[in-house]
């Protein structure tokens, strides 16, 4: 279930422009849907701003991409970022790279 930015900064009793800077630190484009304080969040980048108001530096950027090919060594892939448009290599958990 999606939920407004605006309610989510109540809730967590941090001012707008806070929550709208974590957002745009901490979330997937995909997570986040409309500008401003019509800004919706789903319930994956909900848990993700709770967790990075508790610990900021122990959450990362979270990024969504395809698995481009695989690398020399196996336990990485070169995965294509869509925003901003880049490719890398990734390395991750076993079953996020299938």
């Amino acid at each position: 279930m999606k939920i407004r930015l605006t309610e989510i900064a109540k809730k967590l009793n941090i001012s707008f422009e806070e929550a709208m800077k974590l957002k745009e630190e901490k979330l997937c484009s995909d997570m986040a849907k409309g500008k401003g304080k019509n800004t919706w969040i789903d319930e994956e980048g909900q848990s993700i701003l709770i967790d990075s108001l508790d610990v900021p530096e122990a959450v990362p950027k979270h990024h969504r991409g395809v698995v481009h090919s695989h690398c020399r060594n196996p336990n990485y892939m070169y995965v294509i970022i869509p925003n901003p448009p880049k490719k890398g290599c990734y390395c991750g958990p076993k079953k996020t790279l299938q």
